[in-house]
């Protein structure tokens, strides 16, 4: 009887620590990433979007942040001079959404509310037809919209 019991909690234990690894989700450490200023942004319209631009020289290797509100970060991650990920947090790091831009194949892509593409045809398709809201970006050719609110 004692065996079975000590056989069960072993089991439990085991499968309680091994759920948690399934329950985990990806962070990403907010506090050291490069942020876009404001004076590096400027703004244009975009089939009826306003969408901030921001200027390639103020993105850094690696993750860009860009605070869109009290509880969402933006990241924007450049490598060898292009965007290749653009990634919403919410304020503690853990990701939302996320598109890697070389797997948008379509002429844009959404995950969740956030949309993405590359090339002017492909954005102005996105910014015209993907609900995109009041929070657009672009930088070298590509952009990015959330498709919450406006």
């Amino acid at each position: 009887m004692k065996t079975k019991s000590v056989l069960f909690s072993f089991c439990f234990i085991f499968l309680f620590f091994s759920s948690e690894n399934l329950l985990a989700q990806e962070k990403i450490n907010l506090s050291k990433l490069n942020t876009i200023q404001s004076s590096s942004l400027s703004t244009k319209k975009v089939k009826g979007k306003v969408v901030k631009n921001i200027n390639p020289s103020a993105l850094k290797q690696g993750f860009n942040r860009m605070n869109l509100d009290n509880k969402n970060v933006l990241l924007v991650e450049f490598s060898n001079r292009r965007v290749v990920s653009v990634v919403v947090t919410n304020a503690q790091g853990i990701v939302l959404d996320r598109i890697e831009m070389g797997s948008v194949v379509a002429k844009y892509d959404c995950e969740g509310a956030l949309c993405a593409c590359e090339g002017d045809d492909e954005c102005n398709d996105m910014f015209e037809n993907a609900g995109c809201g009041s929070i657009a970006s672009c930088a070298n050719g590509t952009c990015w919209c959330l498709t919450l609110g406006d």
